[in-house]
């Protein structure tokens, strides 16, 4: 089988077997979480490569949207590792960085 079709088909089925929750709340949110941060940085590599091939603004404008993935990512973990219900002012800040390089990414795409 072609790994594509693996992780296009696993990717999906994991998060409906991890959504009914058969090992309790906790581990589900863990899972969750596992799948959230695993595709985000397997979509940053992705981007880090397709960077690697072009040059000038097309470079610039992956770079930015790789960045906004790992500020993403980074968020996500600190929230989870954090004590308590609320995020940290380090998963907050991270979580406002993200839509900035975003749009600055959009803004560089067209």
């Amino acid at each position: 089988m072609r790994p594509r079709l693996i992780v296009t088909a696993g990717v999906p089925v994991l998060a409906v077997l991890n959504a009914c929750a058969f090992w309790g709340d906790q581990a589900a949110r863990l899972g969750e979480l596992t799948l959230q941060v695993v595709v985000s940085v397997g979509a940053a590599l992705c981007g880090l490569v397709a960077a690697r091939h072009v040059r000038g603004l097309a470079r610039w404008w992956r770079l930015l949207y790789v960045l906004a993935l790992v500020t993403w990512v980074f968020g996500q973990v600190s929230w989870y590792v954090e004590p308590g219900d609320t995020a940290s002012t380090v998963s907050r800040i991270a979580y406002l960085t993200l839509p900035l390089l975003a749009l600055g990414s959009v803004l560089l795409l067209v």
